[in-house]
C-alpha cells in the first residue's frame, strides 16, 4: 500500500519494535513451458495458467492434526482459470490452514535452473470504509522435496488493491534462496536446505490471523529470471480508511510475529 514518509518512519518503528501430482510436474508440464512476455524468459507453469488448474490434485489440510479448530476450503472458478482457498483461522490449537498439492508418485522436478517462483493472486479488496478495512494476508509458499523430511517455506503477503469495485490481479516473485525457512510438524532446522533438483509438492498456508480469510490464486510459475512488479494501486475514500488499514495491518502482523514468524511480518507490512 501507499507509504507516506510519515508512514514509513512509524512502520520503521513498529518493525523495531517488533524485531508439486504427477500430471502438474511431469508430462502436463511440457505442455506448460511457456515464453511469458511480461518476463521476457521461458518460464514453467506449475499450477493454473492457461490452462486452468486441476482441482483432484490439490486438497486442503487444517490444524486439526493438531488440535486446532481452524477450517478450510478450495473452489475452482472462471472456468477453472482461478483456484479460490478460503476458511477461517482459529488460534485455538496449531493457527493455520492449507491447501496442498498431492505427492508426485514418480521422478521430482528440477528446479535449480530457475530463479525463483512468481504467483499471480487477486489483490484483497480494500473494502468501502474505516470500519470494513482489512489488512494484507499473509502467507507462505512451502516447497518439499523428495530427499529432506523437512518442508521449505517462502513468505509473501497478498496485498491490497483496487477501489473497492472489481478485481486486480498482481504478481509476486519468490526467488528459489527465500524457500529457507525448514519445518516440519511445527519444528524447524536451521542446517537444513532446500533440494531444488529435487522438487515432490508444494502447499499454500495462512497462519496466525485470526478469522475468516480467503485468497484468489490464478497461477503459479517456475521462472528463469528474477522479476519485479509493480505494487497495486489503491484508492481510499477518507483518511480514517488509511488509518484503518495501517492499524489493521500492524495487528495482524505483529500476531503473526508474536508467533516467530518474523518474515510473514515482514512482508505484510512491506506489501
Amino acid at each position: 500500500f501507499l507509504k507516506t514518509r510519515t508512514e514509513q518512519t512509524s512502520l520503521d518503528a513498529i518493525m523495531r519494535r517488533f524485531t508439486l501430482s504427477f500430471s502438474l510436474f511431469a508430462l502436463k508440464a511440457a505442455a506448460n513451458i511457456t515464453v511469458d512476455r511480461k518476463l521476457d524468459s521461458i518460464d514453467l507453469t506449475l499450477a493454473g495458467g492457461p490452462l486452468g488448474w486441476d482441482g483432484s490434485d490439490w486438497s486442503v489440510v487444517v490444524d486439526g492434526v493438531m488440535g486446532g479448530k481452524s477450517s478450510g476450503d478450495v473452489a475452482f472458478e472462471d472456468d477453472g482459470t482461478t483456484m479460490v482457498f478460503s476458511g477461517t483461522i482459529s488460534l485455538d490449537g496449531g493457527g493455520f490452514s492449507s491447501v496442498r498439492m498431492r505427492a508426485l508418485p514418480s521422478v521430482p522436478l528440477d528446479l535449480s535452473r530457475y530463479a525463483g517462483v512468481v504467483l499471480e493472486v487477486e489483490a484483497r479488496p480494500l473494502g468501502w470504509s474505516a470500519d470494513d478495512a482489512t489488512a494484507p494476508l499473509g502467507m507462505h509458499l512451502q516447497l518439499e522435496d523428495s530427499t529432506s523430511a523437512y518442508d521449505y517455506s517462502s513468505a509473501f503477503a497478498v496485498p491490497i488493491g483496487g477501489d473497492g469495485v472489481g478485481t486486480e490481479s498482481t504478481e509476486i516473485f519468490l526467488p528459489m534462496g527465500s524457500f529457507d525457512r525448514a519445518s516440519r510438524f511445527g519444528f524447524q532446522c536451521s542446517a537444513c536446505a532446500l533440494d531444488k533438483t529435487s522438487i515432490s509438492s508444494m502447499s499454500l498456508y495462512v497462519l496466525f490471523q485470526r478469522g475468516a480469510f480467503e485468497v484468489r490464486v490464478r497461477s503459479i510459475v517456475a521462472v528463469r529470471e528474477a522479476a519485479s512488479f509493480p505494487a497495486p494501486s489503491v484508492t481510499f475514500r477518507s483518511t480514517d480508511q488509511l488509518v484503518a488499514l495501517l492499524q489493521q495491518t500492524v495487528a495482524a502482523g505483529s500476531a503473526v510475529y508474536d508467533k516467530s514468524y518474523a518474515e510473514i511480518c515482514i512482508a505484510m507490512y512491506w506489501s
